[in-house]
């Protein structure tokens, strides 16, 4: 796992933002049995901060139903 900062995650001015579309439909093609991707997992890590990334992929645990 890697982590930036929002600087370094923010688009150049005129740039787009993401592109987790175009993403979405490269992984639904080619994303192994075992990984499962999910579209914006809202996670909140306190009462006033949330973290809303694009795509995640996981591994699917064939011990958890």
């Amino acid at each position: 796992m890697s982590v930036v900062t929002i600087a370094e995650a923010w688009p150049a001015a005129g740039r787009p933002f993401t592109v987790a579309g175009w993403l979405y439909g490269v992984l639904s093609s080619v994303c192994p049995e075992d990984l499962c991707f999910v579209p914006e997992p809202a996670v909140m890590l306190g009462p006033q901060t949330e973290f809303d990334p694009d795509l995640v992929v996981v591994r699917m645990d064939p011990r958890r139903s």
